[in-house]
């Protein structure tokens, strides 16, 4: 079987996973107000979204 180390299991790792999981969580939850804020740019200006 597999032996867990002190190192596998790693404050600094746990933190990053949290963050990560949290960040991506985050990033689901607001995308459908990003999509529209950027159909309510769009239909103001009828230009591009970004301006690049």
């Amino acid at each position: 079987g597999f032996l867990f180390s002190q190192k596998t299991l790693d404050p600094h790792m746990l933190k990053r996973g949290f963050d990560f999981t949290i960040s991506l969580i985050g990033l689901i939850i607001s995308a459908p107000l990003w999509i529209l804020f950027s159909v309510v740019i769009w239909l103001e200006d009828r230009g591009p979204i970004f301006y690049l």
